[in-house]
């Protein structure tokens, strides 16, 4: 079962830094280096503004180009 933080999925991670992290934001604060996967909003998303900063309100889309996203 997937836990969520703000509308946002967290991955069950058992990496060797043993954290969590529910958005590409939250990723590199916690000192991440080398992403193995896609993170994606609980929407299901992985171009959602919310995937990429989860302060950011869910789209709900994967168009590509949305403000906020860090993929363009």
């Amino acid at each position: 079962m997937m836990q969520t933080k703000n509308g946002v999925l967290l991955p069950n991670l058992n990496n060797s830094t043993g954290v969590s992290y529910c958005c590409h934001r939250c990723f590199v604060e916690t000192g991440g280096l080398w992403l193995d996967r896609m993170i994606l909003c609980a929407c299901g998303c992985k171009r959602c503004p919310k995937a990429s900063d989860h302060r950011h309100d869910c789209t709900g889309s994967n168009e590509r180009g949305q403000p906020g996203s860090v993929y363009r």
